[in-house]
């Protein structure tokens, strides 16, 4: 099962439902509590989330996921995203960008930038 994102009509990307996501009707029939989360596949390269001193412009597209999370009533979820470095990944920089990740995820305003763009990507 999958939950398409369409941003401003031009960008269409396909989230896969995780197992355990759920709908929860315990209430108004029309507004049933969520509990879904959702996975993205991207490949691109990590540099902007490198430095210079890791030598970033030698690294070369990796696997990325961009997790969101609904939750909450459905007439008023509560949506969080998330960038992650896909179990796939094979890079020398790994430590690296998850440390970057890491951080980003933690602090709003840069990772809503930074997953925008990888979402476009």
């Amino acid at each position: 099962m999958a939950l398409t994102i369409f941003l401003y009509e031009l960008i269409r990307r396909k989230f896969k439902i995780q197992k355990g996501s759920q709908l929860r009707w315990t209430g108004d029939p029309q507004n049933p509590e969520a509990d879904i989360t959702g996975v993205y596949e991207v490949e691109t390269s990590p540099t902007p989330l490198l430095s210079n001193t890791e030598n970033a412009s030698n690294a070369r597209r990796v696997p990325f996921e961009v997790r969101m999370q609904i939750e909450g009533k459905i007439q008023k979820p509560e949506i969080d995203y998330s960038l992650h470095l896909s179990d796939k990944a094979s890079t020398s920089f790994k430590s690296a960008i998850e440390t970057r990740l890491a951080l980003m995820n933690r602090q709003q305003n840069e990772k809503i930038k930074n997953r925008f763009l990888r979402l476009v990507l």
